[in-house]
């Protein structure tokens, strides 16, 4: 029997299925969660340097179907913040909700 991680050979079909594995499934969730960030990175044109303390958001936008979004604990060296994007007609509204530490959050429209 021909043996991976997350594909086997069915012995009752003979053909290639998938095995359910602790390797597989966490293979799946780091990819979702992976292409989440990178997509929520790229419509709120985020971007951070830990060295001056700056999140800056470049030209944040929300496509149509997302009314908000809601970032908790981003880490930007040794400092936290938690902010809100809402979607608007002319891009996102930013609001700063908490703040940890000496961090700055910097829109450019």
């Amino acid at each position: 029997m021909l043996r991976d991680r997350a594909f086997f050979l069915d012995p009752e079909s003979r053909h290639p299925a998938i095995k359910p594995s602790a390797d597989s499934t966490a293979l799946l969730i780091i990819g979702v969660f992976t292409a989440g960030r990178l997509l929520l990175a790229a419509v709120l044109g985020l971007s951070a340097s830990a060295d001056q303390g700056q999140l800056t958001l470049e030209r944040p936008r929300l496509p149509g179907w997302l009314v908000s979004v809601e970032l908790q604990n981003v880490r930007v060296g040794k400092s936290r913040l938690t902010f809100r994007a809402l979607r608007g007609q002319e891009g996102a509204a930013v609001e700063l909700l908490r703040r940890e530490g000496e961090a700055e959050l910097v829109v450019r429209p």
